[in-house]
């Protein structure tokens, strides 16, 4: 009896870690998770970004624009342009200055759509993408997205791949992409096998430490509250026992991985 009841709770625990694994997993194999928003299809075209270079710090010439074709009848009433997934603005009509909300852009025209001020601060070397969109009153519209390379001030690189672009990102924030779609980041901010298996191991390494102590003051309670009653120390002596056990299998795991990781030359992530 004594040894099913041990099986039993190390099968529980067996199934509970691969349930765990199996989650975490399919987390894992989604780096985004969309979510379709249910809109009016739209009447009008954005085109894509110009220009397609620059230079940080220093305002582009000229600004960056697109252009905004309109059918049908209704206005395009906002635009704004989108770096690397964020708004960073409204764009106004380029023919007045004013904003879309303003000089609308009617049915049956042709507009250009201009950033009055943005510009790629200091630190931003490298290639950003760059997409427009735009809005009427029942629909929305993106123009194509585009990669946009920002090299230094003074002319000393072309910005190449991916440079020192800062990122901004919190692996939880959502970043919109395409009509209508919002894109969620993967919450476990993990793009290898190596860095799925530390996040595992530090999630269950955090949950045995914070429940380590509990189950010794509970086997220590057990103890103290036995009054001589054998299946009561009994009972405490499983508790601490199997505790510590298992809180040093946990510790011994992520041991082992980083040995593991130092033999084969394996960096961090």
């Amino acid at each position: 009896m004594r040894n099913m009841r041990m099986f039993h709770r190390f099968s529980t625990s067996v199934w509970f870690l691969a349930f765990l694994c199996t989650a975490l997993l399919a987390v894992f194999s989604f780096r985004f998770f969309d979510v379709q928003a249910v809109e009016a299809a739209a009447d009008f075209t954005v085109g894509s970004v110009n220009p397609v270079s620059a230079q940080e710090g220093v305002a582009p010439t000229p600004k960056f624009y697109t252009e905004v074709s309109v059918g049908g009848s209704e206005s395009v009433k906002s635009c704004a342009l989108h770096v690397d997934g964020f708004s960073q603005g409204a764009m106004v009509n380029q023919t007045t200055g004013m904003s879309f909300t303003v000089d609308a852009c009617a049915p049956e025209n042709t507009c250009v759509a201009e950033h009055p001020t943005y510009l790629f601060p200091a630190g931003s070397v490298g290639t950003h993408s760059a997409f427009v969109r735009c809005a009427s009153d029942s629909a929305t519209a993106d123009g194509t997205p585009v990669s946009i390379i920002v090299s230094l001030a003074d002319g000393g690189g072309d910005g190449g791949g991916d440079g020192g672009a800062p990122d901004g990102k919190k692996c939880d924030e959502k970043d919109e992409v395409g009509a209508g779609v919002i894109r969620f980041r993967n919450p476990l901010c993990v793009d290898s096998f190596e860095g799925l298996l530390d996040t595992l191991l530090n999630f269950i390494f955090w949950i045995a430490t914070a429940l380590t102590p509990v189950l010794v003051l509970l086997a220590a309670f057990h103890f103290l509250t036995a009054a001589g009653s054998p299946d009561k120390i009994k009972k405490a002596r499983d508790i601490l026992l199997w505790t510590i056990i298992g809180y040093g299998v946990i510790v011994l795991s992520k041991g082992i991985v980083a040995v593991f990781k130092e033999i084969f030359g394996i960096s961090g992530s």
